[in-house]
């Protein structure tokens, strides 16, 4: 599998948006929150990404678009092993990454955090039971 990050990737579908936010299930892995979902679209790749940076902490979009680019830098160097969990599913994973820290990190705590967040997806889906995921964290 190639490390990329292609448009196809990028969950851009105000529905699926809709549905992954009124729907999804949560947990917390600072600085993130992660919300998730299973969905039946159609999509050539098995997971689908949005990551925001909410303005209201981060004024500047110098500063939320250099957050972004770290965020999906990492996800797309750590994404191999959700990607082999879910494509077993035959459906499609939707996520939303968003930055809740209120201060810059650097980019090797964020590596580490989405490494930790896809991994603990990642194994979620790997049981095909029901999702639990504890959201007390």
């Amino acid at each position: 599998m190639t490390s990329t990050f292609k448009k196809g990737e990028k969950l851009s579908s105000t529905k699926a948006t809709e549905f992954l936010f009124n729907n999804g299930k949560s947990f917390t892995e600072f600085p993130f929150r992660i919300i998730h979902s299973l969905n039946e679209i159609e999509s050539e790749y098995p997971v689908q990404v949005l990551i925001t940076v909410p303005k209201k902490r981060f004024n500047r979009a110098v500063d939320r678009n250099r957050i972004k680019r770290q965020i999906s830098a990492a996800y797309r160097l750590s994404k191999c092993e959700l990607y082999k969990n879910i494509s077993k599913l035959n459906q499609t994973l939707t996520i939303a990454i968003v930055y809740t820290s209120s201060k810059q990190e650097s980019y090797d705590k964020i590596c580490s955090k989405i490494i930790l967040s896809l991994q603990r997806l990642a194994k979620a889906y790997e049981q095909k039971d029901e999702l639990y995921i504890d959201t007390n964290n």
